[in-house]
């Protein structure tokens, strides 16, 4: 159960970085004024790859550095999801955003994250995290 808690609270910390990166509002538009609340399913996010993550807790060194930036595209992927899901819920300005537009955020994160260099920071980080995991779970 610790582990989870750790996971969920993961998914958290990570949707606050996503949020603070988003927060230009000339450049994100709608999706900068939902940011927050795409939060609440942040930790459904952090589980998401908590699972998706497990079997590589006892892997060699290559494959945890290997999966630790898989994982980082697929919460990205999640979390713009959500983004757009949200965004297509809520009207913002007078409209809601179309469904055909609810996955443009998630070609929009993984463009961020792999040509945008000081996003680059956010591998080493997506390894640690998975460090971070795989030490509760080994203890678990």
């Amino acid at each position: 159960m610790k582990i989870k808690i750790i996971a969920s609270c993961s998914g958290i910390v990570w949707a606050a970085i996503v949020a603070l990166v988003i927060k230009d509002k000339d450049f994100w538009g709608q999706i900068s004024d939902i940011r927050w609340i795409a939060c609440i399913a942040a930790p459904i996010v952090g589980l998401c790859i908590y699972y998706a993550s497990r079997w590589t807790f006892r892997k060699g060194l290559a494959v945890r550095i290997v999966w630790s930036a898989v994982s980082l595209y697929f919460a990205a992927v999640l979390y713009a999801a959500v983004l757009g899901f949200v965004a297509f819920l809520i009207p913002m300005h007078g409209a809601s955003k179309p469904a055909s537009e609810i996955g443009v955020e998630a070609f929009v994160f993984i463009w961020g994250i792999t040509c945008v260099p000081v996003l680059w920071l956010l591998f080493p980080l997506s390894f640690l995290n998975q460090q971070f995991l795989r030490s509760f779970e080994e203890n678990a």
